[in-house]
């Protein structure tokens, strides 16, 4: 009963640091189905706010909620693609300063990637681990305003169902920010293993220090 947890989360809770939130959608079946409204978290009522999981629902994270947090992670079905707006995370980027685990699922409206440019990239210098999952451009706004250490293992999924062979030839390179500079570990890549089983296609890129780039 996701109203159950919408009228709950309207409480105050100036200690909480951890939240997560698992709504079960429908089954899989091939179609696309309503996902809930996002959730509201405003700084005001979770001040303490660290870890922040949901599953099945997204959020508009602003800059003080952003500020403070950890850990965010946002999954979401492919046929369940949450919408949310992409500009507003962009601009929230530049606030992820204590941010070391950031994983995005299907979040974000294709057509909401026009405009979408940082003004300069953030360097994210505690990030540990980053799984970003959906559409090609969208990965690359995304990545275009960062920047993630090398030693942090990325994981890059590009959403390519339905699409052309050569719409998926090009999703790779789609896939990466304007700026590679934006990728450190681009630049000392020594190995890269490509698989291409029958539902994708992955690429496993390390450097000789161990750091690891996944592409899918």
């Amino acid at each position: 009963e996701f109203d159950t947890v919408q009228a709950f989360l309207k409480a105050t809770m100036p200690r909480l640091e951890q939240l997560r939130v698992s709504v079960d959608n429908p089954a899989d079946d091939g179609q696309t189905h309503q996902v809930p409204e996002p959730i509201d978290l405003p700084p005001t009522r979770f001040p303490a706010l660290r870890t922040v999981v949901l599953e099945g629902v997204g959020t508009s994270i602003g800059p003080a909620v952003a500020s403070r947090l950890w850990r965010l992670v946002i999954t979401n079905k492919p046929n369940k693609h949450q919408g949310l707006a992409l500009l507003p995370f962009i601009n929230c980027i530049s606030h992820f300063k204590c941010l070391e685990e950031l994983k995005l699922t299907n979040c974000f409206a294709l057509a909401t990637v026009d405009g979408c440019r940082a003004r300069e990239p953030f360097a994210a210098t505690r990030l540990m681990s980053v799984t970003i999952e959906d559409h090609p451009p969208i990965i690359s706004r995304i990545l275009s305003a960062l920047i993630i250490p090398a030693r942090a293992r990325v994981q890059l999924v590009g959403n390519m169902r339905g699409a052309t062979p050569e719409q998926c030839f090009t999703a790779f390179s789609a896939m990466l920010p304007d700026d590679k500079r934006c990728l450190p570990v681009l630049q000392n890549l020594s190995s890269l293993d490509v698989y291409h089983p029958p539902e994708g296609c992955y690429f496993a890129a390390k450097t000789e220090s161990g750091d690891v780039l996944d592409l899918e």
